[in-house]
Order: C-alpha cells, then structure tokens, then sequence
C-alpha cells in the first residue's frame, strides 16, 4: 500500500462557478424571436393566400376541362351524342339537368343523348358522371346550362366561354375562363381585366 495518488483527483474538481452557467433563452431573446416570426408571418400571409387562391381555381378548371374532354371522348368512341348538363339533383336517386341554373359549380351531369336534343338524361343508365356541387365560394357562369358534343366531336350549337370565378374576388385575378370552340376543343385562359368604370 502506498502513498494515495492524488494527480487522478484534479479532473473531477470543479469547474468556478464563473462557468456554470444554465443554458436557454432569456426573456428579451425570446420576446425579439417572437417579434420577428410575427413580422415574416406578416408577410407571408397574402403570398400564402393567394398560392392558395390560385392553385383551388387551377384544380376546379383541370377538373372541368377533364370532364369536357370526356364527354367529347365518349361521344366519338360511342358514334352517338353526348350531352353536359348543369344539374342540382345529382344526389337524387334520377338526377336531372337544371335549365334554369347558369352556375355549373352547382354541380354537372356527363349523360349519352342519343336523340342529340334532350335536355335531361333519358335514364340513369346513360348517365356517365355526376359532380356534386362544391366549393360555394367560386362560381362558373356560362350563356348556357347544357354543351353536346356530337359523334365527330364538335359541339353541337355555339361555342362557349366558362368563367370560373372566386366569388370575393372582383378583380377577376385567381379567375379562368374555360373557351369551349366549335370543334369541341378547350383552351384555359386568365380572363380579361374588368372594365374601369
């Protein structure tokens, strides 16, 4: 037994308390932490707004031009009329067109029309894709509340222009106008500027 070492003991002193210091945030750090988060909320707030705004009215206009472009398909792969609709029955047990209706967010009906002048689907079996109405803060007008197509794809009547609308927005920005032409082909545009009064 010998003398006790004592070199072994001088790494477990402790540190001065000069540098024993508790770690985190102090009140005025956190305070200007918050305040700037606030700030970059602040501005990216609208530009989130409007990234929303624009991408909702995109999917509703992609997902009405599919259904015109089915509709065409199937007139042409069915040598036979096919006929869209605006329809507010969509739920009901025989869902009906709505001729009065020129909103077609209300909700549409793709039905094969066999006379080519039916304005209502002759029997739920022709029936070929109903769309419930959704999204009640856009509108999307037209001069008409039904398009057919004929067996070679062209539209049968006028060619016409879908504006998509969102209902709080006046300026017409996050709107789209879905031009349907003769030929039964369909172009997604921006709408013009309103005019200034």
């Amino acid at each position: 037994m010998g003398a006790p070492d004592h070199t072994s003991l001088r790494g477990m002193r402790r540190a001065p308390l000069l540098h024993d210091r508790h770690h985190g945030f102090t009140l005025i750090e956190l305070l200007v932490t918050i305040a700037i988060v606030g700030v970059l909320l602040g501005l990216a707030a609208p530009a989130l707004r409007e990234f929303v705004a624009k991408n909702k009215v995109a999917g509703i206009s992609n997902e009405f031009n599919a259904a015109i472009l089915r509709a065409r398909g199937e007139a042409i792969r069915q040598n036979t009329c096919v006929s869209m609709c605006i329809s507010t029955s969509t739920q009901n047990a025989a869902p009906a067109c709505s001729p009065a209706e020129t909103d077609w967010q209300k909700g549409w009906l793709l039905f094969v029309n066999k006379s080519c002048d039916a304005t209502t689907p002759a029997a739920t079996a022709d029936i070929l894709q109903a769309r419930s109405a959704d999204q009640a803060q856009y509108t999307m007008t037209a001069s008409t509340p039904i398009v057919t197509f004929t067996a070679q794809g062209r539209v049968r009547g006028q060619a016409t222009t879908f504006g998509l609308r969102d209902a709080g927005d006046t300026s017409t920005h996050y709107g789209r106008d879905i031009v349907l032409s003769l030929q039964g082909r369909t172009t997604i545009a921006a709408p013009a500027p309103p005019a200034d009064n």
